[in-house]
């Protein structure tokens, strides 16, 4: 077993950890895929979530994403410009052997967790937005008609009547349009207010209310905090990203 070289067990950790990464994010878009009817109603899906701007959602996915790939291109840059694969671990002092395994396996603990933090945040949003099905029957056209009532049109023109909503709708679309520059958005925000608006004034409201409350407040405690991170932090957990590979060139240079 001593015989394994130090870029293996680093290959091997990040591996794991990808895999447990991959298993645990895939599971949750799989889930969230299945509420739409096809690929293309899901990345509307997904374009309409962008358009709602939950408080740090769009920052917790930037930085979850560097932060997943940052580990596998440091590592990748160790193995080719250091002899790394070549260095054996029965090469190394039998205490650093246990201090390098025993790091290794606590970063390798933190990783699997912060994969199972961002399944849990994932699966927030999809049950959050699993009640436009129940209330809609599309989960779609519900999608893009809390996007418009949250963005454009006031709670209050609800009860102006059908016609008079339709007519504030249009002209907060131009509106929208011409300030924004979002004019797909505002388009198929429209349509779905046009096709929803024969439902009765009480499952309006419902919706109308899980646009409110469900993101502004549920969503928004869950993400926010990602945007806040200050600029230390960041830097913190970008060392602790590279914590690997820092460790195996600092091993491979001791002991060339």
């Amino acid at each position: 077993m001593l015989e394994i070289s130090l870029g293996t067990i680093g290959l091997i950790l990040l591996l794991l950890t990808m895999v447990f990464r991959i298993c645990m994010v895939g599971s949750s878009l799989r889930k969230f895929s299945k509420m739409f009817e096809g690929k293309k109603d899901f990345k509307d899906g997904i374009k309409l979530f962008r358009y709602l701007e939950i408080p740090g959602l769009e920052q917790f996915v930037k930085q979850e994403f560097f932060f997943t790939v940052l580990p596998y291109t440091a590592l990748s840059l160790v193995l080719i410009f250091t002899p790394a694969s070549k260095v054996a671990l029965a090469e190394l002092n039998l205490l650093v052997c246990i201090i390098f395994i025993l790091i290794v396996i606590f970063w390798a603990i933190l990783d699997a967790s912060r994969s199972y933090l961002i399944n849990r945040k994932l699966e927030a949003v999809r049950k959050e937005t699993s009640v436009l099905r129940s209330i809609s029957g599309n989960v779609l056209d519900g999608l893009k008609y809390v996007v418009y009532l949250r963005g454009s049109v006031p709670k209050t023109a609800l009860s102006l009547g059908k016609r008079a909503l339709v007519g504030v709708a249009k002209g907060k679309v131009k509106e929208s349009t011409k300030e924004t520059k979002k004019k797909p958005f505002g388009i198929a925000a429209l349509i779905a207010l046009e096709k929803m608006i024969s439902f009765p004034e009480r499952v309006i409201g419902k919706i109308t209310d899980w646009g409110k409350d469900a993101i502004d407040e549920k969503l928004k405690n869950k993400f926010e905090r990602y945007s806040r991170r200050g600029k230390f932090r960041l830097f913190v957990m970008t060392i602790w990203s590279l914590v690997p590979s820092i460790i195996i060139l600092l091993l491979t240079i001791f002991n060339a």
